[in-house]
């Protein structure tokens, strides 16, 4: 809508829109909130989380998805929580499996810290694993995952660690 559009101070053009969705995290730092307006946001690279503490909204998973483009390539991870206490909310994601054969990997991953929150999400359409969760104090709120070529969800352990403690709700 024209309104969000107009207060916004990075705008996708449906074209590879993880560029900006990544300068933005970039820009807003630490223990920021990315608002995903509603509509579908196209990329064909990850979306990577750059700061702890930040988060990624949208409008709900039947407003906002994250769309793979049929250039997505093979083994993409295509929205990476890459730092502590990073959250994703309420969006879904369409890893696009009919258009992006070459194994479009995980669709939602959190792995290179802890304390993560993914609520309300919904993955779906990965010719890979649907979701791959590690790192400890995940806890995954009303999520799924739709339609994965692999598993549909994957739950492991930081190297070195001795338990995942990942809590799945609802």
């Amino acid at each position: 809508p024209a309104n969000i559009k107009a207060n916004a101070d990075y705008i996708c053009d449906g074209t590879s829109d993880q560029t900006e969705i990544n300068s933005a995290l970039t820009a807003a730092g630490a223990n920021s909130k990315i608002t995903l307006g509603p509509g579908t946001i196209t990329i064909n690279a990850s979306i990577v989380t750059t700061a702890a503490g930040q988060t990624l909204q949208g409008y709900g998973h039947a407003a906002t998805t994250i769309f793979a483009a049929n250039s997505a390539g093979s083994n993409t991870t295509l929205v990476s929580l890459a730092h502590d206490n990073a959250k994703l909310l309420d969006l879904t994601i369409d890893g696009n499996k009919a258009d992006n054969t070459g194994r479009t990997s995980m669709l939602c991953f959190a792995g290179a810290g802890n304390n993560f929150i993914i609520g309300n999400v919904r993955a779906k359409n990965s010719a890979g694993n649907g979701a791959s969760i590690s790192g400890h104090g995940v806890v995954v709120l009303n999520s799924s995952v739709d339609t994965a070529d692999f598993v549909g969800l994957v739950i492991s352990t930081n190297a070195g660690a001795s338990q995942a403690g990942v809590r799945v709700i609802g």
